[in-house]
């Protein structure tokens, strides 16, 4: 497993070639969901999309960062620099306890003989049990 890219909201590891390990350190805004619709939130990125960047070069697109604090023209609301979004909806830090784990695949296969999966699902069972990468 390599390390692709450590921030403080989310964490990927390259499990082998076309499969990833992304640890989101955030959950998304229950509250903000009440006052916009996911639609509305979409719209809302897309008037003020200059303000807005990817939190690093190597996240997911989807994890977005303020750059620049500003107040939407449309719903009044007010957004500080700094204030992240991840699917168009506002974030918030949690503890490990409440990190989410996903293993993203794309063109191939997370696949291998007995050995080879045995080694990569220990490995990432020990990095979300201890949040270290295990020494090979």
């Amino acid at each position: 497993m390599q390390r692709v890219v450590t921030t403080e909201y989310q964490d990927i590891f390259r499990i082998t070639d076309g499969a990833l390990l992304v640890i989101n350190k955030f959950k998304k805004e229950q509250s903000a969901l009440k006052r916009l619709s996911c639609g509305g939130w979409s719209e809302l990125i897309k008037r003020n999309k200059k303000n807005f960047k990817k939190v690093h070069p190597q996240c997911q697109d989807a994890l977005k960062i303020v750059e620049f604090g500003f107040t939407d023209k449309k719903t009044g609301l007010f957004f500080k620099k700094g204030t992240v979004f991840y699917q168009d909806i506002p974030t918030y830090l949690v503890s490990q306890n409440e990190w989410d784990y996903q293993i993203k695949t794309s063109g191939t296969d997370f696949s291998g003989n007995p050995d080879e999966m045995e080694k990569m699902l220990s490995e990432i069972l020990f990095l979300i049990r201890t949040g270290k990468m295990q020494d090979n």
